[in-house]
């Protein structure tokens, strides 16, 4: 996924499969109690990077965008409620 990323920029299913895939890994994390590497805020932070990757390539898509905004305030509820 991340080579197809560098060559493609543009390519926002790409860009989105990529923060979708990070919520498996979330899932696979709450299941194995043995690790709390990957909390559900470092995998928000993680997705929100991504997103703002994305939009530095494709800074006027409006899909990116609206994720970010919701990814944004997510983490803000996340923070807030901890």
């Amino acid at each position: 996924m991340g080579s197809r990323l560098r060559e493609e920029q543009d390519d926002i299913e790409a860009w989105l499969s990529l923060i979708d895939l990070q919520d498996g890994l979330l899932k696979h994390r709450r299941d194995d109690e043995s690790s709390k590497l990957f909390t559900e805020q470092a995998i928000h932070d993680k997705k929100l990077a991504i997103v703002e990757r994305a939009l530095d390539k494709n800074p006027s898509n409006m899909t990116l965008m609206v994720i970010d905004a919701h990814l944004v305030s997510s983490l803000l509820l996340l923070i807030y409620t901890l």
